[in-house]
């Protein structure tokens, strides 16, 4: 999946070349731009509601970046990644 978004996202880079060179008009660069766009596979989204045993744990500190903006580097001790998985699975994002 990520190859086949990488390969679309050059092709679009592409296009967009063509496009400022004069080489493509608009109409075709927005109808081509469009079947394109339509043909990336959606990245992996993060599960509705996680435990804690979802998070990568190392030395008693938890990952919470890829769900909780955080200051710092993302990683949290148990009883914060708890709270942030109470806000998180209450839907507060």
């Amino acid at each position: 999946m990520k190859n086949k978004n990488q390969s679309i996202y050059r092709a679009i880079e592409e296009l967009r070349k063509m496009s400022n060179a004069g080489l493509i008009d608009g109409d075709d660069f927005l109808l081509v731009f469009l079947r394109l766009k339509n043909q990336l596979q959606p990245e992996q989204s993060v599960p509705s509601s996680l435990t804690l045993s979802d998070l990568e744990c190392y030395d008693f500190q938890y990952y919470v970046g890829h769900i909780a903006d955080m200051d710092g580097d993302g990683w949290v001790n148990q009883e914060t990644a708890e709270l942030v998985l109470l806000e998180y699975n209450a839907g507060v994002r």
